[in-house]
């Protein structure tokens, strides 16, 4: 241990916590002693997304301010509290806004806005997989997407159910999509031509950019009209004729109707 950090450790009297790589989620007991440190919370949140919101530690993040991983605490109680903050800065900056007179461009916001911030925070998706309290972070996009479906006519359990559908569609689709990048730079692996799956498996260029997402996301839709149909027709209701998905392609990531 630096001369440094033994002096932040000092400061920080008797409930400092020593953390090394495997302490990182340790909380610090008792209550910030000492001067004011020379920086603010949101500094720390910036400098981990910076880092990665997946891959960033406290170490790291204390390098990056140039300050003892030990004086971090002065503004967070531990690495899952840093957590909690970085997601909290990430879906205060989604930008999704709930469409009530179209379930369908609903689903498809909801897609494009979480794929829109999956691309700006290398990582998120991992995090969303794998960090069961993660969604909670997300609740009002969550909620605004979840009162849409209802408002198209489904009930409580399948518009929760089809806002999940959409999330896990995307964020799956958004890992594949990375792993191939990563191939791709890499130089390794099968390329285009290359491969004993059917044809319409073979790697192809857009799947660098969002896949088959698009086409993934309007087959979603169909399924969720010929729900909706099912249901209005099971209440007694005259229901409404399901509108197919318009069929599009991906060229170079963009939805282009086909010709």
């Amino acid at each position: 241990m630096s001369k440094r950090d033994l002096t932040s450790l000092a400061r920080g009297g008797a409930t400092a916590v020593i953390i090394g790589r495997y302490g990182e989620g340790m909380t610090r007991l008792g209550r910030p002693t000492g001067p004011k440190p020379g920086f603010t919370r949101a500094e720390v949140v910036a400098a981990a997304l910076a880092l990665g919101v997946a891959d960033f530690t406290l170490a790291g993040v204390a390098a990056r301010l140039g300050v003892a991983t030990s004086a971090l605490y002065r503004t967070i109680s531990s690495r899952e509290d840093l957590l909690r903050a970085c997601l909290d800065e990430i879906a205060a900056r989604i930008d999704f806004a709930p469409d009530p007179d179209d379930w369908r461009r609903n689903a498809r916001n909801q897609a494009d806005a979480l794929w829109a911030e999956l691309e700006a925070s290398p990582g998120l998706d991992r995090v969303l997989l794998t960090v069961p309290w993660a969604a909670e972070c997300f609740a009002d996009t969550i909620g605004a997407a979840h009162r849409a479906f209802m408002a198209a006519g489904m009930n409580e359990e399948d518009a929760a159910l089809a806002v999940d559908v959409v999330g896990d569609t995307v964020i799956s689709s958004h890992v594949g999509v990375t792993a191939l990048r990563a191939d791709r730079a890499g130089g390794t692996g099968p390329r285009p031509g290359r491969s004993a799956l059917p044809t319409p498996f073979h790697l192809d260029p857009s799947w660098l950019e969002r896949g088959w997402l698009d086409r993934k996301i309007d087959l979603l839709v169909d399924g969720l009209a010929v729900r909706l149909v099912e249901a209005g027709a099971a209440a007694g209701g005259p229901g409404s004729s399901p509108k197919p998905a318009e069929t599009t392609r991906e060229t170079g990531g963009k939805r282009t109707p086909c010709g």
